[in-house]
Parts: C-alpha cells; structure tokens; sequence
C-alpha cells in the first residue's frame, strides 16, 4: 500500500471540503414547517349528523363527476341510481326546515 504524503494541496483541500460542508446545510423536507402549520385555529367539534351530511354531500359531488365524465367506465344508469339515493339521504339528513333557510 502507498501512502499518500500530506502536502499543502491535501491540506488546503481538506480545509475547503471542510469550510463548505460547514457552511452548506441540507434539510429534508420532512422538516418543513410552513407558517400557516403553526397558527392554530379553533376547531368546532362536528356532530354526527354534520359528519353524515358532509360525506353524502362528497359523494354527490363525486357521483355528478362521474355522471358527466366522458371517460368514465361505470354504468350511467347505476351512476343516476346511486345519485338519487344519496340526494334522497340528503334531503332526509337535511330534514323539512331546510326548504325554509337559504
């Protein structure tokens, strides 16, 4: 094995390598902490109606995406089906008073 003598261009290199690894600092992702991650906002605790009623309303919105989707592949007549009962499930979640608020 042949050692490698230590001379002022080894030194000089190390020095740099060892400079700019000081002054370079890499972070992953993982630890991006963005602004509006640290306000906290007050969170309102959904009942289990709200709940209900917030997920039959995606999936109308999911169904009618589906409906008019050139590409789709389901059944259009499923498709309507489904859409109808789960409007039918919202109107019954919504209940009677709803016609009266706007």
């Amino acid at each position: 094995a042949t050692l490698i003598p230590q001379d002022e261009t080894n030194e000089g290199a190390a020095k740099a390598s060892r400079s700019l690894r000081e002054r370079i600092h890499t972070f992953s992702t993982w630890y991006e902490h963005p602004v509006a991650a640290k306000v906290a906002k007050p969170t309102k605790k959904l009942s289990q109606h709200e709940v209900r009623l917030s997920e039959l309303e995606w999936i109308e919105s999911k169904l009618k995406d589906q409906l008019f989707d050139p590409n789709g592949t389901r059944d259009l007549d499923d498709v309507q089906e489904e859409l109808a009962s789960v409007q039918r499930d919202i109107r019954k979640c919504k209940g009677w008073t709803s016609l009266f608020r706007k």
